[in-house]
């Protein structure tokens, strides 16, 4: 569907969900709405309480800003429902702000079920990625009639397409980069021609801007998909104005494709200013470890792919925003992540018998030796062809009929054959994460991850074989886990929760010191695990510092600020004292108000007379 900005969208899952949600008692808003209209909504879980939900110590929860990371939108629509439901005394004094999806028009198109399943991350916004005044004009194509687009390979490609790859020999599906000594043998290329007839394939496809690479810390200017200039894309604008008005959020988590927990990010290296962090601040790293251990006990997630954060969300959360930012992609590959159920496993697969020899190929050959067979004919001269080709006839036939389809550019049948083995055969895998993620569709998903190469004819390239990972698998699990999922991320979510800074008790001391002089002495104490503000924060200064004033008439004010700053109490128990000396009588009412980003907005009346509390 093509919309223009301010257009309402149709109703889909994900709004079904927020829908729901509203009718069992969540606050619904929404902070703005995407380029095509879609509304960006939040989420508000609070309970009944003293202190206003917008004044108390916040958690926010964003999810869908990669639009292929729909499991995030899922999980963070069951985290909100099982929030609400479950923790209605922790959220008395705190509250929970949930962004389900932000980048509403890529995932639109990732969950459709009409037209092609096409892995995009980007948003409608027409672009010209390839400046030549046109926009959108040479997209991928569905070259197989599949519905889903993938990759093509071409073998021995032209020499205006460089050849940077070659088959695995322990598995020709995967195509990786040459070891020393061998020659690149194959272009990888999305699947598609080239339509606008510029020598170039794909090159500028539907949509423009890739929210996660628009947003401004360290905003990668020439990448294609990061927007004419920062927060050009309406709905990262959006967030970044609703959440510059909150000055209550302590922590952000992020739901998406990068990860910040398992590992934490490098600690005390900036950019060429010498002012961004490259990571985090050193100050914050016994935060980011103390947090990933608990993250890791409660998901059995021991890695994640980190990504790349430049124009992220979570980089400009961090960064500019100056709150701690948790960045997790949810689920992970199972071999990523350490079960309690698991326990035990690795003693059965010790104790397992040998899986039995795999059998050789037909003649003999693998398909590397082919492959080398095949590039020796090429590059020899016409004698050592002719040798060649005497040794090639001479070869049973069912070994010819391998040699041939590999010179033609198509896959060893062999090799096909092996692919396509029953559950349970002996195979020789190949090393790598993306031998490890096929091994995973073939073992774990029924082959559902992969599409096997496929020869086409292509009307630029002549025979091309398209196939290759399909999309968004590598981020999104099956349905059967999504129950699970919801209950960790709901658990990690309470853990940072119950972290928030918290600057709730007060000790009061008055002293007097003359007829109709006192001094009184405000003591505040930071009963959360984290500081008020953070060392980013710090830096940042856009989070306010904790205020004590003294609210009564200027002239019985004696000494002391009227208005005391304390820019972070730390965690843990740390304190911030504010003392004035101030006249009055014996009984009168002296008031004192305090204000911080931690706690909100209280006043605190005391009675002048000599007490210590």
């Amino acid at each position: 569907m093509t919309a223009s900005p301010g257009m309402a969208a149709p109703d889909s899952p994900v709004q079904a969900g927020v829908d729901a949600l509203a009718i069992a008692g969540a606050q619904v808003t929404t902070i703005g709405a995407t380029f095509e209209g879609r509304p960006i909504h939040l989420i508000t879980i609070a309970g009944e309480g003293p202190v206003p939900a917008g004044e108390r110590p916040a958690l926010l929860i964003v999810a869908g800003v990669a639009g292929e990371h729909l499991v995030g939108t899922d999980v963070a629509l069951g985290v909100a429902r099982k929030m609400a439901s479950e923790q209605p005394d922790l959220l008395r004094d705190r509250t929970l702000y949930i962004v389900p999806l932000l980048s509403a028009d890529a995932q639109a198109v990732v969950r459709s079920g009409d037209g092609l399943r096409v892995a995009t991350n980007a948003n409608a916004m027409p672009a010209d990625d390839d400046q030549d005044a046109r926009t959108d004009e040479d997209g991928p194509n569905d070259l197989d009639g599949d519905g889903v687009i993938t990759t093509m390979r071409v073998l021995d490609p032209p020499h205006w397409l460089p050849a940077t790859l070659v088959a695995d020999e322990d598995d020709p599906r995967i195509l990786r980069a040459p070891k020393a000594g061998e020659r690149a043998r194959y272009a990888l290329l999305v699947e598609g021609v080239d339509d606008d007839g510029d020598g170039s394939f794909n090159e500028d496809g539907p949509g423009g801007v890739n929210l996660d690479r628009n947003f401004p810390a360290r905003w990668p200017e020439h990448a294609d998909d990061a927007g004419r200039y920062p927060l050009e894309a309406p709905a990262a604008r959006a967030i970044a104005d609703w959440m510059l008005e909150q000055d209550t959020i302590g922590a952000v988590i992020v739901y998406g494709v990068h990860d910040t927990i398992t590992k934490v990010p490098t600690a005390g290296k900036f950019d060429q200013t010498g002012r961004f962090p490259q990571g985090i601040e050193e100050d914050d790293k016994a935060l980011y470890e103390s947090v990933g251990e608990v993250f890791k006990e409660i998901t059995g997630i021991s890695e994640a792919p980190a990504g790349e954060a430049d124009g992220s969300f979570h980089l400009w959360s961090y960064g500019v925003y100056g709150v701690p930012t948790f960045a997790t992609p949810v689920w992970v590959r199972p071999d990523q992540a350490k079960r309690d159920s698991e326990e035990g496993d690795g003693a059965k697969a010790e104790s397992a018998p040998a899986a039995p020899a795999e059998a050789p190929p037909p003649g003999g050959l693998t398909t590397a030796d082919i492959q080398a067979m095949v590039a020796d004919f090429q590059n020899a001269d016409e004698a050592r062809q002719q040798e060649l080709m005497a040794e090639f006839r001479a070869m049973p036939p069912e070994v010819q009929q391998r040699v041939m389809a590999v010179a033609q550019g198509g896959q060893d049948p062999a090799a096909s054959d092996a692919a396509a083995a029953p559950e349970g055969a002996p195979k020789k895998r190949a090393s790598g994460d993306d031998a490890k993620w096929l091994a995973y569709s073939d073992d774990e998903r029924d082959g559902a991850g992969f599409v096997n190469w496929t020869a086409v004819d292509h009307p630029q390239l002549g025979t091309v074989e398209v196939g290759g990972f399909v999309p968004g698998f590598r981020w999104n699990p099956p349905a059967e886990e999504l129950d699970r999922l919801i209950d960790e991320q709901a658990r990690f979510a309470t853990a940072v929760l119950e972290r928030l800074p918290m600057v709730g008790a007060e000790a009061v001391a008055v002293e007097r010191l003359g007829e109709r002089v006192w001094r009184v002495t405000l003591t505040l104490t930071n009963t959360g695990a984290m500081d008020t503000v953070s060392a980013i924060g710090r830096k940042a200064e856009r989070v306010t510092p904790t205020v004590m004033r003294f609210e009564g008439e200027r002239d019985a004010l004696l000494a002391g600020d009227r208005l005391q700053r304390v820019w972070s109490i730390p965690g843990g128990g740390g304190v911030a004292v504010g003392e004035w000396m101030i006249a009055g009588a014996a009984g009168d009412a002296a008031e004192f108000s305090v204000r911080s980003s931690a706690a909100g907005d209280r006043t605190v009346t005391v009675t002048l007379e000599e007490v210590s509390r």
